[in-house]
């Protein structure tokens, strides 16, 4: 017979630590309402410090409640900079905007954490110059973008001149050429507003490129109707032991399907040509 799951630690045994990876374990917002009745039945002191509320709320977020999150977090005795955050999070998942910069302004510590949250509030919101602005402070206060940052202020830019500094942020940081994540942004970003030779060069300069990276790189190339070279890099991300994925079938057979001669350009998938041996040299110029 099965055996049945071990049972929940009772009132005398329930610790901070065992309530909190019980929260972390709620899959539905009934779960974590439950458990959060249940804490406060058994004792009032475990929300003395904000250990608990920080991992409820957190709980609540990730449930899609967070306007239950929101009010835990205001009630707050003593708030630290994990409360904020999850706070500034929760205000941003509520379409609180406003409320959220009104509370990132007055945080008297704002980490890495805290702008990438808001950030992304200004991504969503499709408010791509305040997002720069947010960025070009936080690099100011000295606050070390993450991977994350230049993901989310790569997805917002729309001009060469902000692409470039961007780019040139992330080179700063170490971050362009040995981060697959932010190489990729990059990539997506120069495809984006149509620099296509940046985004190739981003990509030579990649140590790892994953297969998001090639499949970014294959995007434009395809862009440039440069077929030759989008089933070179399909190849060529076979030979090195890659695992093809949907997008980058998609993406050569569109290819394909783009050409004139569908009957003499589809075979290229498996055998070189001039073509592709013209995509290999376009690719190590750039």
């Amino acid at each position: 017979m099965p055996s049945s799951p071990p049972p929940s630690p009772d009132a005398a045994t329930l610790t901070p630590r065992a309530a909190a990876e019980l929260l972390a374990g709620c899959a539905s917002r009934a779960a974590a309402a439950a458990l959060h009745a249940r804490l406060l039945r058994c004792s009032r002191a475990f929300f003395r410090s904000p250990y608990l509320a920080n991992c409820l709320a957190a709980a609540y977020s990730r449930l899609g409640a967070a306007p239950s999150a929101v009010v835990l977090l205001r009630a707050t005795a003593r708030p630290n900079v994990f409360t904020r955050n999850i706070l500034l999070s929760a205000l941003l998942g509520s379409g609180l905007l406003g409320d959220a910069r009104r509370l990132f302004d007055g945080m008297p510590h704002r980490d890495a954490v805290s702008y990438n949250a808001m950030l992304s509030g200004y991504a969503a919101a499709a408010l791509p110059d305040e997002a720069l602005r947010l960025f070009c402070s936080m690099r100011e206060r000295g606050v070390r973008p993450t991977a994350f940052t230049f993901s989310i202020v790569s997805s917002t830019v729309a001009s060469p001149r902000h692409g470039q500094q961007v780019h040139a942020a992330a080179v700063r940081h170490d971050l362009a050429h040995l981060d697959a994540v932010v190489g990729n942004a990059l990539i997506d970003m120069y495809r984006r507003i149509g620099l296509f030779q940046h985004a190739a060069h981003v990509f030579s300069c990649m140590e790892e490129p994953d297969v998001t990276s090639w499949n970014s790189v294959m995007s434009a190339y395809k862009d440039q109707v440069l077929s030759g070279a989008v089933v070179y890099c399909f190849r060529f991300m076979r030979s090195k032991g890659f695992s093809v994925d949907g997008f980058s079938v998609s993406t050569v057979l569109s290819t394909c399907s783009d050409v004139k001669d569908f009957a003499k350009d589809c075979p290229m998938l498996f055998n070189f040509s001039e073509e592709c041996q013209h995509g290999a040299q376009n690719l190590a110029m750039h």
